[in-house]
């Protein structure tokens, strides 16, 4: 970009020399009204916290001395009461602390210290507490020549006329005015009376600024006020002083107040001189930003250019910039941020897809295998290895470890290890750096032929209790960073959500198997004669598919369509399932009618609506001669083909009421015979060869468990 004439004449010059300035001022600005009200809070809060700790020590300090005079009081009246006729003048007592003493006599006050007023007429509640004896406090406001004051009034019981002592004291030394009539350095005092009458106050006010005063303080609110007298405005602080129950008096109040322009004189300076400073900010950035313009803009269209390519996710720009100078270094640092950008981009899509397979796995095995094959490239290690408690077992533990390495094996090791072995583990969410020769490394726990190295062991926990741990080996030149760590722990809650669900997942078949299995010996239970068939029709159908290489969905299918297919004899009355002779036609035909009943019985529920056609259709033939459909050929699902075979070798090798069991080679022959006709040919070879490699256990094994289960029968 070449610029003629003057810098300003190029669109991008001044957009970027307007940024120059916004960027300059507008912080300068923003600051600068941050500071200032910052400021101004925290002096105002400072203001609030210095008249609250004054007002509090005055509080506490005026309620002491007020105690301490009602105490001198009481032993001025001890002195009259030893001695009636003792001479006043001579009676002994603080002159400093009391600015006024006298003693009043049948209505006639007599001063032996000083000069005092008549306190004028008392309150009942007054009068009925300097009665009893006690001193009594009674405060006389402020009026326009005289300032408020405190007296005491003690009753001394002196024959049928009683003595009353009256006491003012020093209000300077009560209130620790200084005696130039200061209360403190940039404070101010009022002295509320029990109505918020106005009874001192340390600055020189008008009637109408002391009734403003009053009338202020009168109306409840909160002790923290502002407070405006004439031209000024006053934060104030009020503390009430309970003195009821001790000197007759509801309270009185102090209130301490400060000047706000006392109190914000630090800022005034600020905003005299925060102008110039603004001004000579502004100037130097045009200054400096005019001299950048001209040498910068080549510079900054690069790494703009650079930055839209960035934007459309192409990570493998770089910019060439030879500037010497800071936008060189600029350039650098932008083409080291796209290489991170795109090894962090390529890292989360790695990550997302581990994430992927981890959650999608619903087997131990898988779910490991996927971490041991895919981990160590994300967090750099040279070896791995992943323990997990056995759920059911915890001193049993399974370990599983890699080198890392392309297409290796991996097999599970089992081990015993105390419960206790993970407790180093708890709380470590980004697990513990640990030495060569610990336990918890792969060579220690999964292969003592590894190199031994440093690993960091991440703790692998469900519900808040390690279950197991994800083990990483680093070799010695590589440092342990600490995004490598909150990586690996990433990778390990992963880890014990997938190994979670595939527990409860592997618990929820366990238990549906598990009820499967109850259903079916309830089947089998009604007579005799069938116990445990269902059962052992289910492993030799299950064998047989896996002999078929049948997938292993199907399997499944297979095994739970096994322990239900006879359910349908719920419905069929035990006299025909127990009769020792042959079925009449009548009989024979409700017997046909137990796949019906049971398809009848399973339909209600969706989860068993695969294994139907096994329930319904197991005493289908080939050649279309079975029931209850007269289905033929490929219309007869290959599973149930699997599953006839299974149940008719059973029932064959077993005994029923109406005859013996068949001897193991006739049962072989009659399935043989069967091919092509009731039974599919090609599951017939695959049984004919599984019962040939399985005779040992089909002829004593499964023989001697069948008549096992007749026995839970009683005779």
């Amino acid at each position: 970009m070449k610029l003629e004439g003057g810098f300003l004449e190029s669109r991008v010059a001044r957009r970027i020399f307007l940024l120059f300035l916004a960027s300059a001022i507008v912080p300068v600005l923003a600051f600068g009204a941050y500071s200032f009200f910052h400021v101004r809070d925290q002096l105002q809060e400072q203001s609030l916290e210095r008249i609250e700790e004054t007002s509090r020590r005055l509080g506490m300090a005026l309620v002491e001395k007020l105690q301490f005079l009602s105490i001198e009081m009481d032993l001025v009246a001890n002195q009259f009461t030893a001695a009636p006729d003792l001479d006043p003048s001579s009676l002994v007592f603080s002159r400093e602390r009391f600015s006024a003493f006298c003693d009043e006599r049948e209505g006639v006050l007599e001063c032996f210290h000083g000069s005092m007023t008549e306190p004028g007429a008392l309150s009942e509640d007054q009068v009925q507490h300097i009665q009893s004896g006690e001193p009594t406090l009674v405060t006389i406001p402020a009026s326009e020549s005289v300032p408020g004051r405190f007296i005491f009034g003690l009753e001394l019981p002196l024959g049928e006329n009683p003595v009353t002592l009256w006491a003012e004291p020093d209000l300077n030394a009560l209130l620790n005015i200084d005696p130039g009539g200061r209360f403190s350095t940039n404070l101010e005092l009022f002295v509320l009376g029990a109505n918020r009458e106005l009874l001192y106050t340390s600055l020189e006010l008008t009637e109408a600024e002391k009734a403003v005063i009053q009338s202020h303080f009168a109306e409840p609110h909160s002790n923290a006020a502002t407070l405006g007298i004439g031209n000024a405005t006053y934060n104030t602080m009020l503390r009430e002083l309970p003195l009821g129950r001790q000197f007759g008096l509801r309270s009185i109040a102090v209130v301490v107040a400060q000047s706000e322009d006392e109190v914000l004189a630090p800022v005034r300076q600020f905003q005299r001189i925060f102008p110039f400073f603004l001004l000579a900010s502004l100037l130097l950035v045009a200054f400096l930003s005019s001299n950048q313009i001209r040498r910068s803009l080549d510079p900054l269209e690069r790494l703009m250019d650079g930055t839209a390519r960035i934007a459309q996710a192409d990570f493998s720009t770089r910019v060439a910039v030879d500037s010497r100078d800071e936008f060189q270094d600029l350039a650098e640092s932008f083409n080291s941020m796209a290489l991170q950008i795109g090894i962090q981009f390529d890292t989360l899509e790695a990550v997302a897809e581990i994430d992927r397979e981890i959650l999608s796995a619903f087997h131990t095995d898988d779910i490991v295998l996927t971490a041991l094959g895919r981990i160590p490239a994300l967090v750099g290690s040279s070896q791995i290895c992943v323990a997990i408690t056995d759920f059911d077992r915890p001193t049993q533990i399974s370990v599983f470890a890699s080198n890392g390495l392309p297409n290796e094996e991996v097999a599970a090791i089992e081990k015993q290890m105390p419960a206790s072995f993970w407790d180093r583990l708890q709380g470590k969410s980004e697990g513990i750096l640990v030495s060569a020769d610990d336990p918890l490394t792969p060579r220690q726990l999964a292969n003592p032929r590894l190199e031994p190295c440093e690993a960091l062991a991440v703790p692998i926990s469900v519900k808040q209790q390690v279950v197991g741990a994800l083990i990483l080996g680093f070799k010695p030149d590589v440092v342990i960073e600490p995004e490598m760590r909150r990586r690996a722990a990433q990778f390990s809650n992963q880890l014990a959500v997938a190994l979670s669900n595939a527990h409860l997942l592997e618990e929820m078949d366990e238990l549906n198997l598990s009820t499967l299995t109850a259903l079916a010996r309830t089947v089998d239970a009604k007579s005799p004669w069938t116990a445990g068939h269902s059962e052992r029709v289910t492993r030799l159908a299950v064998q047989l598919a896996r002999k078929l290489g049948v997938p292993q969905t199907n399997i499944e299918r297979i095994n739970r369509g096994g322990l239900l297919h006879d359910i349908g004899k719920i419905g069929i009355p035990a006299e025909i399932l127990d009769k020792p002779g042959r079925l009449t036609p009548a009989e024979f035909a409700v017997m046909k009618q137990h796949p019906v009943i049971g398809a009848k019985i399973l339909e209600p529920v969706k989860a068993f609506a695969d294994v139907l056609p096994m329930v319904r259709s197991h005493h289908e033939r080939i050649d279309g001669k079975g029931y209850p459909d007269g289905l033929a050929g490929d219309a007869v699902p290959f599973d149930v083909r699997i599953l006839t075979v299974s149940d008719v070798f059973d029932a064959l090798y077993s005994d029923r009421p109406y005859r013996g069991r068949k001897g193991f080679t006739d049962v072989l022959e009659m399935i043989r015979e069967g091919a092509g006709t009731q039974f599919d040919p090609v599951v017939v070879d695959a049984f004919l060869e599984l019962a040939q490699e399985q005779r040992h256990f089909l002829v004593n094994s499964f023989t001697a468990e069948r008549d096992r289960q007749y026995n839970i029968f009683p005779t």
